[in-house]
């Protein structure tokens, strides 16, 4: 059930995104929010959910979706706001909003997953270990993602 909350919460944060790029860039231009983004990111979400229920170690399987799903995809999304919101940023400035951007929705997970496992009683994790392995696991995959997609951003001239 967690997990299909996330659906519409990643399509939030797409559109949430945009405006606050332009906002915090100063843009008046108009967005051009795109449906194409939406259902990629979509797209993305099922493939990995998908590919992460093939694998038989349920610790492995935690760890990847952590360091690929979450991370990818917030990578992801926060490159597509870019795009939408016409902001024209550099390499070294995408490297820092998109890990901003990342570790903030890696932590609002770990924190709504304590909650649900204290107000509803739903077992996210056996102990703390799984909480930092988690963030380990997000922190990681942040560096890999935001270093891959580093490549897509440069500033026009």
């Amino acid at each position: 059930m967690y997990l299909l909350l996330l659906i519409p919460a990643y399509v939030v944060v797409y559109f949430l995104l945009i405006s606050w790029f332009q906002r915090f860039f100063n843009i008046n231009e108009k967005k051009e929010s795109s449906w194409k983004h939406v259902m990629i990111i979509l797209a993305i979400f099922f493939m990995v959910m998908l590919w992460i229920s093939f694998i038989p170690n349920p610790e492995l399987a935690n760890r990847i979706q952590h360091s690929i799903w979450w991370w990818f995809l917030m990578v992801v999304i926060s490159y597509f706001s870019i795009i939408a919101s016409k902001v024209n940023i550099n390499r070294f400035q995408f490297i820092f909003l998109a890990f901003f951007i990342a570790t903030t929705f890696g932590v609002f997970n770990e924190l709504a997953e304590s909650l649900f496992q204290i107000i509803l009683d739903i077992k996210f994790a056996p102990n703390i270990n799984d909480t930092w392995f988690d963030l380990w696991a997000n922190s990681i995959g942040a560096v890999l993602w935001i270093i891959i997609f580093t490549n897509f951003i440069w500033k026009k001239n």
